[in-house]
């Protein structure tokens, strides 16, 4: 989120108001100032005034028991809302330049999250590549592993963990709760691995989440 903040902070410097960047549940994913790294918006008020069709909205929103205005512009990248770039109107009011300086920003950041999603997708593919065995020498895997943020030269304990129905019984999105519950499995494993080692690679490839836990030297794994 390093581009999200250097975006903050430069309109920061010329709007002079704190910039807040949300993602798109209304959650802060960057500031300007601390002071305002946890403003909290209601997701549902602020989909009510998407709704209505706004390029840019207004919000007046309550922060230490005072009343500000908010000036948000949603940012949509390939047909979805991905984030939300906000001007809090805590030192004066917005001018016609700032909404100049709003719009340059707001297209800025649309490019970072293009980048970043590709970046991600690259990441992606590199991790089905790994699994797949779709590489062509050692230092490939090596190479691809290093782009991940993998250390694939330690020696590592595999895992494989399938979920199945403990009955006959069918869910009414068999494949819905599938994937959720692979997402859950992965989910307490990497909280777990948290407190007990460091490293740890999990993922979800096909009906599986697995798992690659380090090993350490004169250590007993049962």
């Amino acid at each position: 989120m390093k581009g999200f903040e250097s975006i903050a902070k430069t309109l920061d410097g010329m709007v002079e108001n704190p910039v807040i960047i949300f993602d798109s549940e209304m959650r802060v994913l960057a500031h300007s100032n601390e002071q305002f790294s946890e403003l909290n918006i209601s997701e549902k008020k602020m989909k009510k005034m998407i709704y209505e069709g706004y390029p840019i909205y207004g919000l007046d929103i309550s922060f230490e028991e005072d009343e500000y205005h908010l000036t948000i512009e949603p940012i949509e990248v390939v047909n979805r809302i991905q984030a939300y770039l906000g001007i809090l109107e805590f030192n004066r009011d917005m001018t016609k330049l700032d909404f100049i300086a709003l719009e340059s920003a707001a297209n800025t950041l649309r490019l970072e999250i293009l980048k970043e999603t590709a970046v991600n997708e690259a990441k992606l593919r590199y991790k089905d590549d790994l699994i797949s065995g779709n590489y062509n020498s050692v230092q490939s895997i090596y190479d691809r592993g290093h782009i991940l943020g993998w250390d694939l030269r330690k020696k590592y304990l595999l895992g494989f963990f399938n979920l199945s129905w403990k009955n006959d019984k069918k869910h009414d999105n068999n494949a819905e709760w599938s994937l959720e519950s692979r997402n859950i499995v992965k989910t307490i494993i990497d909280r777990i691995a948290y407190h007990h080692t460091t490293g740890h690679i999990s993922l979800i490839k096909g009906e599986e989440v697995i798992v690659f836990w380090p090993v350490i030297e004169n250590e007993a794994y049962q």
